[in-house]
């Protein structure tokens, strides 16, 4: 994992914005990278999920990090400790502001 945390600095850190798109599923790394992004689009059919705790994990990629300054640290607590998948729908809602 540490030659993953330079490109997860070097990715969120660009100068230009960054724009993720997911269509299905983005769980675990997917899911972590698409929150380094500046502007995350879904389609209806996305689904999104901390699916490291499924496989004896703790989340990388810096979704510790952002996860929790994007929709809080309850929700945060509870997508990591329960690994569940949220389709699009309920992550646009859990999303503060």
């Amino acid at each position: 994992m540490k030659g993953f945390s330079s490109w997860v600095r070097t990715f969120a850190n660009i100068s230009k914005p960054t724009i993720a798109a997911v269509n299905g599923y983005a769980v675990g790394a997917g899911f972590c990278i698409s929150l380094l992004a500046d502007i995350v689009i879904a389609s209806r059919d996305a689904k999104f999920g901390m699916a490291f705790v499924n496989t004896g994990l703790i989340p990388d990629f810096g979704g510790l990090y952002t996860l929790p300054r994007i929709v809080g640290l309850q929700k945060a607590k509870e997508l990591v400790f329960t690994g569940r998948n949220i389709s699009a729908d309920e992550a646009m809602v859990s999303t503060p502001g």
